[in-house]
């Protein structure tokens, strides 16, 4: 396991690579796409376009 690996060069990097701890090293991903993932959470979000807001208090039956 490693960490950073150049080849061919040295020190070089990009603003989009994460870094940060292994295993429960206790640091977590910093930067790039893989803390984006650590600080996110799934949800869903359903718009009705259909029409006017009706009254949700009404049971209706289909």
């Amino acid at each position: 396991e490693a960490g950073t690996v150049w080849i061919n060069t040295y020190r070089a990097s990009s603003f989009m690579s994460a870094n940060g701890g292994f295993k429960e090293s206790g640091y977590g991903r910093r930067g790039g796409f893989d803390a984006m993932e650590e600080f996110s959470r799934l949800k869903n979000v359903v718009i009705d376009y259909s029409g006017a807001m009706q009254d949700p208090f009404i049971i209706r039956l289909r």
